[in-house]
């Protein structure tokens, strides 16, 4: 006998009432299977007993054939429903076998009706007895499967009913009409137990279903719960059913219960969000936002107070319930702003290097262009008599001489400008301009300075660094229009480092003006007021010298610059000692030869005519390549090389090298718009900077020929 697996699923083709029957088929055989032992246990005991009863009475071999036919029948039903096979589609064949076995088996149980035909009254009342408990215990254990009830307990009393009925004594006629109404009787009992059997098969479910259901909830929530900050879950209606602790303790801690309304709940919230998805709400619009369930998923960035921020998300899950998950990005977003500044301060390097190298370029080009204007003007300004025409010409160096700042500072800002280097005392810069100081700025702001007199030493360039204090002094001038208080203090700061510090109590700047001061050519001031580049030339030496910069202001709070250096353990060289070389005296000129290289050819033949009027010969050379072969046809007669830095072909580091190459005890003098980095390869101490003016160009020749090192710059205080 054959029966499905409980668990098999049905064909797809099934619809669901013919799902149902398959589950409720399955049902009943599975529970006839499990009562098939104790049946055929019962079986075997009656059998045995009703052949000991009529064993003194009954003939012996249809006795004997009897008992074995029984024995055998519950031996092969008991074997054959010890386990059910998995065969889903052989459940109504099932249902069918079971009915026919059982028929049969009670067909054969009352067929021992025939064997007491000589036995007493009382052995027909004994068999009676037995086959209608065998019946009454068949209509209890086989009511799963009513048909197959009905068929034993037929079989097992109406045959016998029929025996006696046509045994023709009044006595066994009873006997007939009791098997008769037993067989009512208990027909009825199967079908009372069999809807017995349905009601609970019934309870059984809803309990299953209930399980099942509470199972895929907790698994639901598992889930949800594994990772997530603040959990909750909400049933179809909005309603809450689950939530952590996390998620009570952020919305209404003590106020949460089941059952109540999310957007009820809600309300009663004490924190509300500043912004959501960045745009700022009030509690009406924030409430319709998080319980609108038109959307089956929505998603939210909600940012509270503190920079606080969370990403709260709703999900319909497929049982129709909603989840409501809310996870803290804080340090999230604080590494997104990390990442948005780091990329921001990374393009504005990258720009303000790029413009730096665009400034040192047209700085280098501007240079040349002063040169061969101021050489111009003081070569005229030696014919010229008229005192309209000297003034003119006095307009015209006046002018080198500004353009000649601008310049300093794009090369400051390009980190380009020539550096001298040399351990140095700070205070010491500051104390020789502080009458300066004094002369610029008006009577309405007071200048205080607090110099530590331990101030430790620093290596810097005292040029650039008296450019970067009068940078500085005259942006705080400019912030005080009303007057006001100036004060400058230098101090100490471990373990290696020297500060200054600027500080006005002027009109200051908002964040994204300070943010933006030191960038070149961008300015608060009025046109014509100021060129943009004093900060960032500040930036630009400050840094070169391995230093930095800050800048703390607010709006009418003032403004504090503070320029950090290291500290150099060399002492400090005197101050005077360069004045003490410029006392040496210098060589004759006349007869001195000299070989002048420039690529630009105003600057040449200006540079050249001044050279001339100051008692030189001078030959020219506009290309590396010409000024190598006059060096082979007069190396005898030529004393100094004044060459150009940046140049075509060759550098004049490499010509300086190669010239001496052919005159060993060649004197060689650089002119440059700016240091480029060709030099400090070279032994090449004595460099004039461009634009340059007939005395400094008088000096550096007289010192390179004279073996004196010499850097000379146009002086100038900077704006």
């Amino acid at each position: 006998m054959g029966y499905p697996d409980p668990m098999s699923s049905p064909a797809p083709t099934e619809g669901p009432l013919a799902v149902l029957e398959r589950e409720l088929t399955v049902a009943k055989l599975e529970l006839f299977a499990r009562r098939a032992p104790v049946n055929a246990a019962a079986t075997i005991a009656n059998a045995v007993l009703l052949c000991a009863l009529l064993y003194p009475t009954a003939p012996h071999l249809p006795l004997q054939l009897w008992g074995a036919l029984q024995l055998a029948g519950a031996l092969w039903f008991g074997y054959r429903t010890r386990r059910p096979r998995r065969a889903p589609r052989g459940a109504p064949r099932g249902l069918v076998r079971a009915t026919v076995f059982c028929g049969f088996a009670g067909l054969n149980l009352g067929s021992v009706v025939w064997l007491v035909a000589g036995a007493s009254d009382v052995g027909h009342v004994l068999v009676f007895v037995t086959l209608a408990a065998m019946a009454s215990a068949a209509s209890t254990t086989l009511a799963s499967i009513p048909q197959a009830a009905y068929s034993y307990i037929a079989g097992t009393l109406l045959v016998p009913a029929v025996f006696w009925l046509f045994h023709g004594d009044r006595e066994y006629v009873i006997l007939a009409l009791l098997a008769v109404s037993m067989t009512s009787f208990l027909v009825f009992n199967a079908r009372i137990t069999y809807e017995g059997f349905l009601e609970g098969l019934g309870r059984a479910r809803q309990v299953e279903r209930l399980r099942a259901r509470f199972h895929a909830e907790q698994a639901e929530w598992l889930d949800l719960s594994r990772g997530t900050e603040a959990c909750a879950l909400l049933d179809a209606n909005g309603d809450l059913l689950l939530w952590n602790q996390r998620f009570e303790e952020s919305v209404a801690p003590g106020a949460v219960s089941r059952g109540q309304p999310y957007r009820e709940l809600l309300a009663q919230c004490a924190m509300l969000p500043l912004t959501v998805d960045g745009q700022a709400v009030s509690a009406e619009e924030w409430l319709e936002l998080r319980c609108d369930r038109e959307y089956p998923e929505t998603e939210l960035l909600e940012s509270y107070p503190g920079g606080v921020f969370y990403r709260v998300s709703t999900r319909r899950l497929p049982s129709g319930r909603h989840a409501v998950l809310a996870v803290n990005v804080t340090a999230l977003k604080r590494t997104e702003r990390a990442l948005y500044e780091g990329e921001l301060a990374l393009l504005r390097a990258q720009r303000h290097e790029s413009v730096g190298v665009i400034a040192g370029g047209v700085a280098h080009d501007f240079n040349n262009l002063l040169t061969a204007v101021g050489g111009a003007a003081e070569l005229l300004a030696a014919e010229v008599e008229s005192p309209e025409g000297q003034e003119l010409l006095g307009d015209i160096i006046a002018s080198v001489e500004r353009g000649s700042r601008l310049t300093r500072q794009l090369l400051a800002y390009g980190r380009k400008q020539p550096r001298n280097p040399r351990p140095m005392d700070w205070n010491d810069v500051l104390t020789r301009q502080l009458p300066l100081f004094r002369l610029l700025l008006p009577a309405t702001i007071q200048l205080d300075a607090a110099l530590d007199p331990e101030l430790w030493n620093i290596e810097a360039d005292p040029e650039q660094l008296e450019q970067v204090v009068m940078n500085l002094v005259l942006n705080a001038r400019d912030a005080m229009p009303l007057g006001g208080e100036l004060r400058l203090s230098t101090r100490n700061v471990a373990p290696d480092r020297v500060e200054l510090c600027v500080e006005d109590n002027g009109v200051g700047m908002d964040a994204e003006t300070a943010d933006r001061a030191f960038e070149p050519f961008f300015s608060t001031k009025q046109q014509h007021h100021g060129s943009g580049l004093g900060l960032s030339a500040v930036q630009g030496i400050v840094r070169q010298s391995g230093g930095s910069v800050f800048l703390h202001s607010g709006p009418r709070q003032g403004t504090r610059a503070t320029v950090v250096l290291p500290r150099s353990q060399a002492a400090a060289e005197p101050s005077s000692s360069r004045q003490r070389s410029s006392l040496q005296p210098l060589p004759e000129r006349q007869g001195t030869r000299l070989l002048l290289v420039d690529d630009e050819e105003l600057v040449l033949a200006t540079t050249a005519s001044l050279l001339q009027r100051l008692g030189y010969s001078v030959l020219t050379a506009s290309r590396p390549g010409a000024a190598l072969e006059l060096l082979k046809s007069e190396r005898e007669g030529i004393s100094l090389l004044v060459t150009d830095v940046v140049m075509p072909d060759m550098n004049g580091a490499e010509l300086a090298a190669a010239a001496r190459e052919l005159i060993p005890d060649l004197r060689v003098l650089f002119i440059s718009g700016y240091d480029a980095g060709f030099l400090e390869p070279f032994d090449a101490p004595n460099v004039l900077q461009k634009p340059f003016s007939r005395e400094l160009l008088e000096r550096a020749v007289a010192r390179a020929l004279a073996g004196q090192q010499a850097r000379i710059a146009r002086q100038a205080p900077s704006a």
